[in-house]
Parts: C-alpha cells; structure tokens; sequence
C-alpha cells in the first residue's frame, strides 16, 4: 500500500515531488532538475512515478505549483479563466504543451531552515521562497542563500538528497561578500494555505470573466448608446491630442484593456441601460475545470443569455465553449 505523504504549506511542487519519490526509493526518477542541476520550470510526472500520486487532488497540486510560482491565474476580464489548469493537465500527462520551456530557475536553500525542519519535522524540504527567481536572502536567518553549481560526477538525485538531509553537497557556494542585512519583507506567495472549494482561486467579487459571445453583445450595445455613456468611459486619445469629436473610437472596442476600463465604469457608474442589458442578457456559469475529479475545482464565467446558444458558437477558443466539449466527452 502507498504511503501518502504530508507537505508543507510552503513547500515547493518540486521539492515535494523528489521527496516522495525517496520515500518510495525512486528519487532517480523524479525528474525535478535539468542537466545543470537547476529546477526544470516545467514538470512532467515520469510514468514510474506517477502511481505514487494518484491520492493527491487538485487542489493538492495547485497549491505546490503555488508555491513553485507557476499555474498562476490570470485576472483580466476577457481572459480564460481556467487557463491555469493546462499545468496540471501537463504535469500529470493529460494535455502536451506547445509552449516553449522557459528559463529554469536556480537550486538555492538555506541549510540551517533545512535542519530546523528535520528537527521539527523529521525531514528537510525546499521553500517556496528559495524558488522565488529573486530571491537571494533567507528572510528567517537573515544570512545569503547558498546556491549550488553542478559540480563532479554526483547525480542531481544525490545534490538533493544530500541537502534535504542537512548537509552541502561539493559544488555549493555563498554570496557572503556582498551580504549585508535585508529589511525587505519575504516575497508573498500566491498561495500557502489549505486551497478552499469554490474559493479556489480569486473568487471574489472583483474580479468578473466575460466569455466571446458576451463581449460581442457588449460591443453592440456600446455602439447603440454612443451619447449617453458616462464620462469616465470616454477614454482620451494618448497619442492624438486634438479634440475628440466621437465619445470614443471604434479601434477601441477592439482593444482589451480599454474595454474592460468601459466595462467597469459602467458598473462603477451604475449606469442604468447597461445594468438593464446585464440582467437581462447574461448568465453566470460555473465551469468545473478539476483535473483529478472535474468538481474539486470550480471557476464562473458571464455567457450571452445561457448554455443553448453554445452549440452553435463560432469561437471555438472561448472557454465555455473547450469547457462544454472536454466535460460532454467526460461524462
């Protein structure tokens, strides 16, 4: 029977990755490291060591990736707000990424918060605040981080397991010379606590995601209202400093940002003919975008009346649309 592992609040999806391969005697296959001994910025669960995992759920995942800074969610309102679940699907070999592999980030730590923890824990992990791309100081100790360079012929699964056991392996060195005291606070983490259903994550009022066919229902009723828009949604031309003869410019119905500034003025002004058009043309729709089991993650988009018109939607990379097919197919 497998054992299943606790992690850390602030642990890093690598470090908990390589630490539950060792427990099961297979930290050579933890695949957590490059060539030159860096952390890899993209993970792919090796398929000897996936089994090992199958007691984990998404949350369990998205709070180590957290703390890798990766699955970072975006917050605009027209952007996809289960974009960030592509990682998970990468990392337990359900979906290929067509994206490139990026800079990997440094092997840094700081030996004494590892032997603390042995002390208290009864093992040594790596923090998510040594993974930060920054990061050059241990905030707890106020002392540089030690970085490892690849060194010798020791394998990248030995560097490891030498320093989550509280020792510097041959090849580690300091920036003691240029240290002096830091006042700065520690990096803040997207996220270092337990990842809460239907919070998960940015569930908040602010933040609102519009699908395709909603946007262009927007943009229609922009165009049928030109003089009766609220003043803060008439947005200046930067470049062109005469006049503006229009309340705005087509070109900027096109134009992300500014629509969305249009958007939250419309909500912000309260302005009665748009709060009309919402409540009678839009639908909050909840998209459940779990990987391990659908339902463990849960994110909301507004569509253009309701699901129906799906079916026939021509934007085939709106969410709604990917989310409808994939969960159809699912079940």
């Amino acid at each position: 029977m497998l054992t299943r592992l606790r992690y850390l609040p602030d642990e890093t999806l690598h470090s908990f990755i390589f630490r539950v391969c060792l427990v099961n005697g297979d930290e050579n296959f933890a695949d957590v490291t490059d060539l030159h001994v860096q952390w890899k910025e993209k993970l792919r669960l090796n398929v000897k060591i996936m089994k090992y995992f199958t007691q984990y759920s998404d949350n369990n995942f998205l709070t180590l990736m957290r703390n890798s800074w990766q699955a970072r969610k975006k917050v605009a309102i027209f952007d996809n707000p289960i974009e960030y679940m592509s990682e998970i699907k990468y990392l337990l070999r359900r979906q290929d990424s067509r994206r490139g592999h990026g800079h990997n980030h440094q092997l840094k730590y700081c030996i004494d918060c590892i032997r603390e923890s042995i002390n208290t824990n009864g093992f040594g992990y790596f923090k998510s605040s040594w993974h930060y791309r920054f990061a050059e100081y241990c905030f707890i100790h106020d002392i540089p981080l030690t970085h490892y360079k690849k060194h010798g012929s020791l394998q990248n699964h030995e560097i490891l397991k030498t320093i989550i056991s509280g020792e510097h392996p041959v090849g580690c060195y300091s920036i003691l010379l240029n240290y002096r005291p830091l006042k700065e606070r520690q990096p803040s983490l997207t996220d270092t606590g337990t990842l809460v259903e239907r919070t998960l994550p940015y569930d908040h009022s602010e933040f609102i995601f519009v699908s395709a066919c909603l946007r262009a229902e927007i943009e229609n009723f922009i165009r049928t209202h030109p003089n009766d828009l609220p003043k803060m949604a008439l947005i200046s031309d930067t470049f062109n400093k005469t006049t503006i003869r229009k309340p705005y410019n087509e070109s900027y119905l096109f134009k992300n940002y500014i629509l969305s500034k249009i958007l939250r003025c419309f909500f912000e002004e309260n302005f009665q003919p748009f709060m009309t058009f919402w409540k009678e043309n839009t639908s909050k729709t909840v998209l459940y975008c779990g990987v391990v089991k659908p339902t463990d993650v849960i994110e909301y988009i507004y569509i253009y009346q309701n699901t129906e018109k799906c079916n026939m939607c021509k934007h085939l990379s709106c969410p709604m649309k990917t989310h409808l097919i994939n969960y159809t197919s699912t079940y």
